[in-house]
C-alpha cells in the first residue's frame, strides 16, 4: 500500500471520529448549526473515502474530488448564520452543475488532469472565496471575531482547492495536499464549538432580551387595561351603591342586587387576571405581620354572611377552630385571606352541596430557644358536594380549568392563584376527595411564627356609614380631585350621604390652586390625572403640609402603584372601584378632631 493510501486511510479515521462527535451535538440539541457541522465532516470524509478508492482513476479523482461541493455549502451556511449574513448558495449550485459539465466536456477531449479538473474547483473554491471575503471586507462587525477567523480559514481552504488541478498529479504534492486539507478541517474543528457557543451566548441574550421587552409590554399593556376596566367600574358599583341606600320599590331593589352580584362577578375576574400575572413576573410581596387567627375566620365568614350575593339561602358556610392555636400568628395575613376567599369561592360555585367549612388548626414544628416559635398554619376547606373526578385532580390547579360537570360560570383562575399564593408563602397544597366521597377537601399549610414575648393587636373599628341625616360635621372641608366626569359624581354623591363638604378639582392645576384658597382638611386625590399624576400633586402638597392627610384613590391597582402612592406621601391608597362603607371607613380614620379643624 503506498504512502498517500495510508495517509488518505489515516485522514478517513480522523475524520470518522469528528463526524460521530458532530452526530452526538446535534442529538443533544437538534440544532439546524449543528447539523450543518455534521455535514461538512460528513461530505469530507465521503470525499476523500471517494478519492481513496479512485486514486488510479484521473477522471474518477476529478469525480470523487467534485463531492466535496457539499462541504463548502455547509461551511458557507454555518458562516453566513453565525454573522447574521443574507447569504443564497443557489448561484453557486449552477456555477458547480456547469463547471463539473465542463470538465466531463473537457475528458472526452483532452487526457490533460489539470484541464480536466481546472473548472471543478473553481466551482467549489468560489462561494468560499467570495463569502469569506466579503465577509472580511464588508461585515468584520458582524458576528463575533471568532467568525472573521473562521472567515480567513473558510478564504485560505477555497484557496487551497485551486491547486488541486496542479498538485494532485505528483505523488508527494498530493501527500502535501491532502494534510492541508486535514489540517484545514482540524482548525475548523477547533473554531466551530467556540463560535457556536458565543452565537447560542447571544442569541440567549437577544432572546432574554425580547422576553423582558415583551414583559414590559405586557405589563404596560395589563396596567392600561386595569385603569381602563376599573374606572367605568367604578361608576357602576359606586352609582349602584348610592341608588341601592335610596327608598326603592322591592323590584327596584332586585334589579340593584343583581347590578351588584354582576359587577362584583367582573371585579373578581379582573383582579384574578391581575393577580396571576404579577404572581408570575414574581414581583408580589410578602408583609409579614402579627394578627388573630380568630378574628381572621369571623372576618372571613362573616363577609359571606353579609353579602346576600355569596352565598343561596340553603348553602351553610361556617368556620371551626381546632384548638389548641395560638392568640396571634406571623405571616402575610392579606394572602392567607385571599386564598381562603378565592377557596370559599369556588366551593360556592361548584360543590353543589349544603355546607361548606372553613377550618383552621396549627401544629409547632423547630422551636428554638432564642428565636421566635415556628410551626404551620393550617387552613381546611371542605364541603359536602359532588367532589371531584379523579381524573381532573391534576389539572384542577391549572389556569383557565374548571369543572367540567358544571354549568356555573367562570374563567378557571380561582385555584391557579391559590396554588401561586400558596407556593409564594412557602407553603403547600394539597386537595382530595372525602372518605364517603361526599365532597371536597382543599387543604393549605403555610409556615408561621408566634413573636416571644406579647403581641398587640388594633382591633379593626366597623362602623355604619349609611348616614343620611344632618350630624355630618359641616365643617369639615374635603377636596375631591377627579377628572372622570362619572367617577366625580360617584364620590361628591357619596359625601353628600355622608353629610360632608366638599371642592372639586378637575386636574391637577386646579387641585393645587384649590388647596391654596380653600385650605382643605383631607384630600381624596385620583392618581391618573391629564395634566399630571396624583403623587407628584402628593409631593407638592406634603413639601408645605406635612399632616395633612391624603388618600389616594385610583384605578391604577398593582401592588407597586400603592407602593408608589404611599412613598409619595399618600396616608392611604384605595383601588377602585370603591365601595361606601370603604370610603366612609378610611374617611373616619383620617377625619381631623374637632380642635384640628379650623
Amino acid at each position: 500500500m503506498d504512502l498517500l493510501k495510508i495517509l488518505l486511510l489515516v485522514y478517513i479515521a480522523i475524520l470518522s471520529l469528528n463526524t460521530i462527535f458532530s452526530v452526538q451535538l446535534w442529538f443533544l440539541y437538534r440544532l439546524r448549526l449543528y447539523l450543518l457541522l455534521v455535514g461538512v465532516w460528513f461530505f469530507t470524509l465521503i470525499n476523500l473515502s471517494l478519492q481513496a478508492i479512485t486514486l488510479q482513476s484521473s477522471l474518477g479523482s476529478v469525480m470523487a474530488f467534485s463531492s466535496y461541493i457539499a462541504s463548502a455549502f455547509c461551511l458557507c451556511t454555518i458562516l453566513a448564520e453565525v454573522s447574521s449574513l443574507s447569504f443564497s448558495f443557489n448561484k453557486y449550485w449552477i456555477a458547480f452543475f456547469l463547471g463539473l459539465a465542463a470538465s466531463l466536456l473537457i475528458s472526452t477531449q483532452s487526457s490533460s488532469f489539470t484541464l480536466i479538473a481546472l473548472p471543478v474547483a473553481a466551482a467549489i473554491a468560489m462561494p468560499q472565496i467570495l463569502l469569506a471575503c466579503n465577509k472580511l471586507m464588508g461585515y468584520r462587525d458582524h458576528g463575533t471575531e471568532l467568525s472573521n477567523t473562521f472567515a480567513l480559514v473558510l478564504l485560505l481552504n477555497g484557496i487551497h482547492f485551486l491547486d488541486y488541478p496542479f498538485l494532485r498529479q505528483n505523488l508527494d504534492f498530493a501527500v502535501f495536499g491532502y494534510a492541508i486539507v486535514i489540517g484545514f478541517s482540524m482548525m475548523f474543528a477547533a473554531l466551530l464549538p467556540c463560535i457556536l457557543s458565543k452565537y447560542h451566548s447571544d442569541e440567549l441574550s437577544t432572546l432574554l432580551a425580547e422576553k423582558v421587552k415583551e414583559t414590559q409590554a405586557k405589563s404596560k399593556f395589563l396596567a392600561n387595561m386595569n385603569h381602563e376596566i376599573r374606572t367605568p367600574l367604578n361608576a357602576i358599583v359606586g352609582l349602584n351603591d348610592l341608588l341601592i341606600n335610596t327608598p326603592l320599590n322591592s323590584k327596584q331593589q332586585e334589579y340593584c342586587e343583581h347590578i351588584e352580584i354582576s359587577s362584583n362577578g367582573l371585579l373578581g375576574i379582573v383582579n384574578n387576571i391581575l393577580d396571576l400575572s404579577q404572581l408570575e413576573s414574581g414581583v408580589v410581596p410578602i408583609h409579614r405581620e402579627s394578627f388573630s387567627p380568630f378574628k381572621l375566620a369571623e372576618d372571613i365568614v362573616g363577609y359571606y354572611i353579609a353579602g346576600k350575593d355569596k352565598l343561596n339561602h340553603s348553602l351553610l358556610l361556617r368556620h371551626e377552630i381546632v384548638e389548641p392555636i395560638p392568640t396571634v400568628l406571623i405571616s402575610d395575613q392579606g394572602k392567607i385571606r385571599q386564598i381562603a376567599y378565592n377557596l370559599i369561592n369556588n366551593a360556592i360555585k361548584y360543590s353543589e352541596g349544603s355546607e361548606i367549612v372553613f377550618s383552621l388548626r396549627y401544629d409547632e414544628a423547630n422551636i428554638g430557644a432564642n428565636t421566635p416559635q415556628s410551626g404551620q398554619l393550617i387552613v381546611v376547606v371542605y364541603d359536602d358536594g359532588v367532589g371531584i373526578s379523579p381524573d381532573q385532580i391534576d389539572t384542577i390547579f391549572d389556569r383557565f380549568t374548571r369543572h367540567t360537570h358544571t354549568t356555573q360560570q367562570g374563567v378557571g383562575l380561582g385555584l391557579a392563584i391559590v396554588k401561586e399564593l400558596v407556593t409564594l408563602l412557602g407553603g403547600t397544597i394539597s386537595l382530595a376527595n372525602r372518605k364517603d366521597c361526599s365532597g371536597l377537601i382543599i387543604t393549605c399549610k403555610f409556615p408561621t411564627a408566634i413573636e416571644c414575648g406579647d403581641n398587640a393587636i388594633t382591633p379593626d373599628i366597623t362602623t355604619a356609614f349609611n348616614r343620611t341625616d344632618d350630624s355630618g360635621d359641616k365643617s369639615l372641608c374635603v377636596l375631591v380631585v377627579e377628572d372622570n366626569p362619572n367617577n366625580q359624581l360617584v364620590i361628591t354623591e357619596m359625601l353628600e350621604v355622608f353629610n360632608i363638604n366638599y371642592i372639586l378639582a378637575n386636574n391637577g392645576t386646579e387641585a393645587l390652586a384649590a388647596y391654596t384658597t380653600y385650605n382643605p382638611n383631607l384630600i381624596l386625590l385620583d392618581n391618573h390625572l391629564p395634566d399630571t399624576s396624583g403623587l407628584i400633586i402628593t409631593q407638592r402638597i406634603r413639601q408645605q403640609n406635612p399632616l395633612i392627610p391624603i388618600i389616594m384613590i385610583s384605578a391604577h391597582a398593582f401592588n407597586e402603584d400603592v407602593e408608589k402612592g404611599l412613598q409619595a406621601g399618600a396616608n392611604a391608597y384605595l383601588r377602585k372601584p370603591i365601595r361606601m362603607k370603604e370610603l366612609y371607613a378610611v374617611l373616619k380614620e383620617y377625619e381631623p378632631k374637632k380642635d384640628e379643624v379650623t
